[in-house]
């Protein structure tokens, strides 16, 4: 009931190191100011309290028990919030909303949905196959990885990919919205065919020609339908090497906060961010009582939420005071840009206090910093992928990984004062002037600071 590697949905939380861990799949959904609390309230009840919003932008509850998790799942039940469970369809959370758009996702996922419901493969895909349906516009899925992809390139077409992000996916065609729902069901299927564990990465070039010529018949394939994919299947590579998108959007001049979205429908949307993707449910539930006049929540990629309300004004004034509760509300904010788990502070597993850490870092970086995870152990669970600095936590010591992940071994970084020592280095290293990666280095790089 607990393996590692499976979503951890109501009915199969994972065991972590602070617990058991329940994510429920809110991406997107419109939720009520009520919900949202009802749901920081059983989180206080059954678990530690803390509360997250992931990268895809779901909603977790962590620290639970066997029993306390099962008591959550009746809770969450009467809230009858209608939360999707089985394989994840996600699209922009103002999909339909948003004038900026190409095309309207929400149909063509409605779809592939109820295609699925109608089928047998929740029971025959790996728990992890999700298919994405990106719309465009202001909130992008591009970073989002996903087994199957349809991209909008005009109002009715969808570029059909496979195995990775909108960079790493390995692009199949150019097909209408009727086709690429009949697509991305063959492609499951083709999937769930090769076994519990496949990805849509392991299909081998002979499946892929087999589903291009059944069903892009009249469509041309592209180019690299049937070129192999990268050595590490797309999906476990990352761009976040360099300057880290945030996911607020674009940055704006020094000290502006996120800019309201005007809505098809009169309302506007404003986009806030989680500290590192986490909150205590107290401090969440504060600030929706202090905000007062939020229509409904969508939660959003990039551990962000996206309030809707009646009126510019109620946005600004609902960014100001998720501004004074401590949340992101700036594409400059270096947080916005800093993966970090718990550590010692709410997990078993850690070594280093990973969030203390990276707030004390964060107080010392520029605004366009290159990506850094801070892992309180090798597990690497705040950001699985590379990233261009990587702190980890370990039981012989702290160590420091460049263009790496939490899993490889780094260099040993030494002890006491790490948030200055790493601000120093990350600062040294982007102006070209720190040497060899030695632990001697590491000291050297920020002994003026």
């Amino acid at each position: 009931m607990f393996r590692r590697g499976a979503c951890p949905a109501l009915s199969a939380p994972m065991q972590t190191g602070d617990g058991l861990l329940v994510r429920l799949a809110a991406a997107g959904e419109a939720l009520s100011a009520d919900s949202v609390r009802a749901l920081c309230d059983a989180a206080r009840r059954h678990g530690n309290g803390l509360v997250e919003i992931t990268a895809r932008g779901n909603f977790q509850i962590r620290g639970l028990t066997e029993t306390s998790a099962a008591a959550l799942a009746k809770d969450i039940a009467a809230m009858e919030l209608g939360l999707r469970d089985g394989v994840p369809v996600e699209t922009n959370p103002l999909a339909g909303l948003d004038p900026s758009e190409t095309a309207n996702a929400a149909p063509l996922a409605v779809a592939i949905r109820q295609a699925i419901d109608s089928s047998d493969l929740k029971q025959r895909l790996a728990p992890k196959v999700s298919v994405v349906v990106d719309g465009d516009g202001a909130i992008t899925l591009a970073d989002i990885a996903a087994d199957i992809r349809l991209n909008a390139v005009a109002a009715t077409d969808w570029l059909v990919s496979i195995g990775g992000d909108r960079q790493t996916a390995r692009p199949l065609a150019v097909v209408d919205e009727e086709v690429a729902a009949d697509a991305a069901m063959a492609i499951l299927e083709a999937i769930a065919t090769q076994g519990a564990h496949i990805r849509a990465r392991d299909l081998a070039p002979e499946n892929i020609a087999a589903i291009l010529s059944e069903h892009f018949a009249s469509s041309p394939p592209h180019p690299a339908a049937l070129q192999p994919p990268s050595p590490r299947g797309g999906e476990e590579e990352s761009r976040y090497l360099g300057l880290v998108p945030s996911p607020l959007g674009e940055r704006t001049r020094a000290g502006e906060g996120a800019t309201p979205h005007s809505l098809t429908d009169g309302r506007f949307a404003i986009r806030v961010a989680l500290p590192f993707g986490s909150i205590e449910a107290g401090e969440l539930n504060a600030f929706l009582d202090r905000a007062g006049e939020i229509a409904e929540l969508r939660f959003a990629p990039g551990r962000a939420a996206v309030l809707l309300c009646e009126s510019e004004a109620v946005a600004l004034r609902l960014r100001d005071l998720a501004d004074q509760a401590g949340l992101i509300t700036s594409a400059d904010d270096p947080r916005a840009r800093i993966f970090a788990c718990p550590g010692t502070q709410g997990c078993a597993s850690g070594f280093i206090p990973a969030r203390e850490i990276a707030r004390e870092v964060a107080t010392a970086l520029p605004a366009d910093l290159a990506s850094l995870h801070i892992s309180g152990c090798a597990k690497g669970c705040a950001h699985p992928a590379r990233a261009a600095f990587t702190l980890v936590g370990t039981e012989n010591g702290v160590e420091l990984v460049e263009g790496g992940t939490a899993r490889q071994t780094g260099e040993h970084f030494g002890k006491g004062d790490i948030a200055r020592r790493l601000a120093g280095l990350m600062a040294a290293r982007r102006q070209g002037k720190a040497p060899a990666k030695t632990a001697r280095t590491f000291e050297q790089a920020s002994a003026g600071d």
